[in-house]
């Protein structure tokens, strides 16, 4: 998974049955339609990612981060960060 996108997808494949608005409540999340923006935007809100990370047991903190680099606006350093975090988890 390179992408928060991925992350959502993963969780969907795994649960195909899960509504968007029942991942929302599972995910304690007030914004009943954050999943569908989400889906919109091509990326999850680092609150989004971190939850999903969290309930699929997956590390919080690299989905979090990756999160919020894909919401800033692409520079040098995002890239940098964004390779720093890929190749932590290797």
């Amino acid at each position: 998974m390179q992408s928060t996108i991925d992350l959502l997808n993963a969780a969907k494949q795994a649960e195909p049955d899960v509504s968007n608005a029942e991942w929302t409540r599972r995910l304690g999340l007030s914004d009943r339609t954050a999943i569908n923006v989400a889906e919109n935007r091509g990326h999850l809100s680092p609150t989004l990612a971190g939850q999903l990370a969290r309930y699929l047991k997956k590390p919080v903190a690299k989905w979090t981060a990756l999160a919020a680099l894909e919401s800033a606006r692409p520079t040098k350093a995002t890239q940098d960060l964004r390779r720093l975090i890929e190749r932590a988890e290797s």
